[in-house]
């Protein structure tokens, strides 16, 4: 790496990761530790600082453009998050990380306890193959940038479920699968002749290149528990909520299923309680009784769903104590409500 572009390219990428999802905060630790390496191969202690410095000031100054926007918005630099952690002792919080890379590993046919076997092996695994990596010294900035990544990849989920009890599973830890399959390539490469590497590697290229046409071509409701599987909760309800007119405003417990299989624009997520894990909060009192207002918003309830408890009234009673709940139609698993003010007068006020 030479001069300070490389370190404004990287600083730009490494903001941007971060604000594509806040555990990219890793990314920011990855990308200052390539750009220090390198710098310090080129041209020793000396040279590192000024592409350090423009790397750091180019992350902050990406970062800082949403955080201002976060402020205005929610009144928090990150937006809203959940104020305090997990209090589960430590040792569960990293068996739910091992957990989680065993599941994405392994896939979910074995047991919790399996999962936790199989994850555990993956990291000892990765740590063994790194340290050899990193002893042979062909590639050391690309190298110890990838031990970086795994690093940060293992230790911010947990990190993060100390402070915000966010949710550790199997697409959290997945990018330990990225260093997993690096160190494991070179390796191979750095102990085996170019023959075997050419012959074992246009055999592994063929077989996920096959495995990725067959998913693609099932693709997207190949796996049965995945959020592309249309069956799993009231089917019908899909049906119902196409039958309603174009300008009907959707509140849901499902909102990113009803989203994906019926285009409503809105679909929100409302009358359930935000939890740690939640991708986005659902609407607050005000905003509900303003959707109920409009006289064309509707509830579609899954019963199905862990957040849906015994019914919407029952689940968000502060709701139900503004917002009456007026059932159009029920299906097998799922009941659709018109939402009406329990108080029109309310309407137009705050």
């Amino acid at each position: 790496m030479h001069g300070g572009c490389e370190g404004l390219a990287a600083g730009l990428l490494g903001g941007l990761g971060f604000l594509t999802r806040y555990a990219g905060a890793g990314l920011l630790v990855t990308g200052a530790v390539i750009v220090a390496v390198s710098a310090w191969q080129d041209g020793g202690r000396a040279k590192v600082m000024r592409p350090l410095g423009t790397f750091a000031a180019t992350a902050i100054a990406v970062i800082s453009l949403w955080v201002v926007r976060n402020v205005v918005e929610t009144g928090q630099p990150l937006g809203p998050r959940f104020e305090g952690g997990a209090a589960e002792p430590l040792s569960t919080t990293i068996r739910l990380a091992f957990i989680g890379i065993g599941n994405i590993v392994a896939g979910d046919h074995h047991s919790l306890d399996g999962m936790a076997r199989i994850g555990t092996v993956v990291v000892i695994g990765i740590a063994l193959l790194a340290a050899f990596a990193l002893q042979s010294r062909k590639a050391l900035t690309l190298d110890i940038g990838m031990a970086t990544f795994a690093a940060t990849a293992f230790v911010v989920p947990i990190l993060a479920r100390r402070l915000t009890a966010n949710d550790i599973e199997l697409r959290v830890m997945s990018p330990m699968v990225i260093p997993l399959i690096y160190f494991a390539i070179v390796t191979f490469d750095r102990v085996c002749t170019s023959r075997a590497v050419a012959v074992i590697g246009a055999a592994l290229l063929a077989l996920w290149m096959y495995q990725g046409i067959a998913i693609a071509a099932r693709f997207p409701g190949y796996a049965p528990s995945s959020a592309a599987d249309k069956q799993q909760f009231a089917p019908q309800m899909y049906d119902a909520i196409d039958a309603l007119p174009a300008d009907a405003r959707i509140l849901t417990n499902n909102p990113q299923r009803v989203w994906w299989f019926t285009d409503r624009v809105p679909t929100q997520m409302g009358f359930t309680r935000p939890r740690p894990g939640n991708s986005h909060y659902p609407l607050d009192a005000t905003d509900t009784l303003k959707e109920a207002c409009t006289g064309h918003a509707y509830l579609a309830w899954f019963n199905g769903l862990s957040n849906s408890g015994i019914g919407p009234k029952e689940r968000r009673p502060d709701l139900a104590a503004l917002v009456d709940l007026e059932l159009q139609t029920s299906v097998p698993g799922g009941q659709l409500y018109l939402l009406a003010p329990v108080d029109p007068s309310t309407c137009g006020q705050g």
